[in-house]
């Protein structure tokens, strides 16, 4: 290029030295400082790629390297087999945009050869300009060109800093890497050897271009010594050596020419040889590109599949991201499941580690018991221990109260309904298994009843032995095992000469009384009782036992049902069974009235061998007859006992 434009030069000082030889000598010397700056600038441009292609083939031959180490050092399958297919589309670019930037200097050496035609096109023009103005029109053109020249530098210095940039960017990114394919690393080596071909190719060009200044040294030096001979010769020069002197001009005219026709068919050759090889590479990068193009549409499918896997993840995105932070699995922690109110079975939190978890004492596990740590950090289950609900803690026939909630160490108040009476702790408590106290409401159907629930004390006691039947009794606690219903006491004087209607109802105080006929009919008719009689004359003391004993309704005249005697007394009630009972305004015993003659009320049976509702102390009537207390198997007619006890228990 630079010899083109020595010739340039010596040319146009040639047509100009028919003027005056001195003054073109000085343009010769103007013109080729200015050419020599021009020549300068594209020897530097050509170095300058030089460098960059260097730089690029560096860092293809880094990739390779790091691929290689890394298909050595790396598992592809491993914990996370969807890695690698992952980084290979990234290789894949970095592959692309290296082919974009070998076209890029591809096009820079095209621009070069087109600026070294132009050269040509200047010295060609530069023939053929008319004589005073070729200076002018030299400066301008040459000017141009430098412009140009400047132009398209600054050009391809932006673009190859924003390369360079782009490549340092992209190549920061294989630090990730940890898997490449051995297809990717084959395609980067046919790469770089393609790179050394253009390589060569530029160190041919750049051998060529130095021939090229050699020779314009040697031209110079004989342009140098042919102007020295001109301006010797010319001032020598008459009108008679005109014709001689343009015959020399002539020949030197033919020199160049022949001499600019053989460089521009070296350059032409050359210029058809890497036109040629880099259309050869442009066809193998672009067979090399659809390949790439295959492989990446094949990892494209690989990265949906992969995707339709990750269904605990939100997108790509955090898939990618995921990958990231799973690097290594020392790294991945999904922190303490241990729930509140819980424990697991070991500390270690770490990917893949397999934790059972308990609950305390009192709650409940909500989810999984066993669980696992996650490649995205979070355990396969949450789970919670709650506190154990024990329910409702209201009977039967009562309700519960609990301010707090029904859950473990809550307490509840129960209360039972009307009738009702709890069998238990009023305030129970919440525990692992259920309530601490199993409570209830129960009727208290007679004494027996208060007695197993506990109920030791003899009194007075509240009894319900039919739905809507209450009233109250004597509780006998301490004989014969407790639990008796005192249905007849007598312990002093009192009257015991009453209506119909009063031994129906019942009467007396707490030491003297008759419980009521409806009231023994209420309750020996809900259920198996037995009767036991206490007898006392002086300081001794009897008893007799029955074990079947009940009372009809008034329907049935309270008809007495007794049998099967036992005890110390003496059987003395046995011939009033299946008799009904008698008072003084209503006889049925269908003889003598005899609750009028012994001034009672009695199951009588021809007056009979008992009658414990006759005078306190005794009396004998007009007839002979002892009204009193009774029980003659003991006593006999003649004598009254001092006290008598009537009280039935359920069997």
């Amino acid at each position: 290029m630079s010899r083109h434009m020595a010739i340039v030069v010596c040319f146009a000082i040639v047509l100009m030295s028919y003027r005056h030889v001195t003054g073109q000598a000085h343009d010769v010397a103007k013109l080729d400082k200015r050419l020599t700056s021009i020549k300068s600038f594209v020897d530097r441009e050509i170095i300058d790629i030089r460098f960059q292609i260097s730089e690029l083939k560096m860092t293809v031959e880094q990739m390779v390297v790091d691929q290689r180490n890394a298909s050595a050092g790396s598992n592809i399958g491993g914990p996370f087999p969807d890695y690698g297919q992952g980084m290979a589309g990234v290789n894949q670019k970095q592959i692309t945009d290296l082919k974009i930037k070998l076209n890029a200097h591809e096009n820079r050496l095209n621009r070069l050869f087109s600026t070294v035609n132009e050269i040509h096109v200047v010295k060609n023009s530069s023939k053929r300009t008319a004589k005073a103005d070729i200076e002018k029109k030299c400066d301008d053109r040459f000017n141009a060109l430098q412009k140009k020249f400047e132009e398209t530098a600054a050009a391809m210095m932006k673009g190859y800093n924003e390369l360079k940039s782009h490549v340092n960017v992209k190549v920061s990114l294989f630090d990730q890497i940890h898997n490449l394919s051995q297809s990717v690393i084959s395609e980067q080596n046919k790469l770089s050897t393609r790179i050394d071909q253009t390589d060569a190719n530029i160190i041919r060009l750049e051998g060529e271009v130095n021939k090229l200044e050699v020779n314009e040294m040697v031209e110079k030096k004989e342009r140098n010594e042919i102007i020295k001979n001109l301006k010797d010769e010319l001032l020598q020069l008459n009108a008679g050596v005109k014709t001689k002197f343009d015959d020399r001009v002539k020949a030197l005219q033919n020199r160049f020419e022949e001499s600019t026709t053989a460089n521009l068919a070296v350059y032409k050759d050359l210029e058809s040889q890497i036109s040629v090889q880099l259309k050869d590479l442009s066809k193998s990068l672009i067979a090399e590109q659809n390949k790439l193009s295959v492989r990446i549409n094949q990892s494209d499918a690989n990265i949906v599949r992969l995707k339709d896997g990750l269904n605990t993840l939100d997108g790509f995105s955090r898939a990618i991201e995921g990958l990231k932070r799973r690097t290594d699995k020392c790294c991945i922690d999904c922190g303490d499941p241990t729930p509140e109110h819980g424990t697991v079975n070991t500390t270690v939190t770490k990917y893949g580690t397999v934790v059972k978890i308990s609950c305390n004492h009192g709650y409940v596990l909500s989810g999984e018991n066993i669980v696992k740590c996650n490649a995205d950090s979070v355990w396969s289950d949450s789970a919670t221990c709650n506190p154990y609900d024990c329910g409702s803690a209201a009977p039967e026939n009562g309700v519960a109260t609990a301010p707090n909630g029904t859950t473990y160490q809550k307490q509840a108040i129960v209360q039972c309904n009307a009738g009702y009476r709890l069998n238990g702790s009023s305030v129970i408590e919440c525990n692992a298994t259920g309530w601490n106290d199993s409570v209830s409401c129960v009727i208290q159907r007679d004494c027996k009843d208060w007695y197993t629930s506990g109920f030791r004390d003899t009194g007075i006691y509240t009894i319900y032995p039919n739905p809507g039947v209450i009233f109250q009794v004597r509780c006998d606690m301490e004989i014969d095992g407790g639990g008796w219903t005192v249905i007849q006491r007598r312990v002093s004087a009192s009257d015991f000469y009453k209506s119909w209607a009063e031994y129906k109802a019942g009467f007396g105080d707490e030491q003297n009384f008759w419980l009521g006929n409806e009231k023994i009919f209420a309750l020996t008719g809900s259920g198996d009782y037995r009767l036991r009689v206490d007898l006392r004359v002086g300081g001794e003391t009897r008893f007799a036992s029955y074990q079947q004993f009940a009372v009809a309704g008034e329907n049935d005249l309270y008809r007495l049902t007794i049998a099967d005697y036992s005890g110390t007394a003496g059987d003395s009630m046995s011939d009033s069974n299946n008799k009904a009972f008698s008072a003084k305004d209503r006889d049925n015993t269908y003889s003598s009235n005899c609750a009028k003659l012994l001034r009672s009320a009695w199951w009588f049976n021809a007056c009979g061998s008992s009658d414990l509702n006759g005078s306190y102390g005794g009396d004998r009537n007009v007839r002979g007859f002892v009204s009193g207390l009774i029980w003659y198997d003991w006593l006999g007619y003649e004598k009254s006992l001092s006290s008598s006890e009537m009280k039935i228990r359920r069997r």
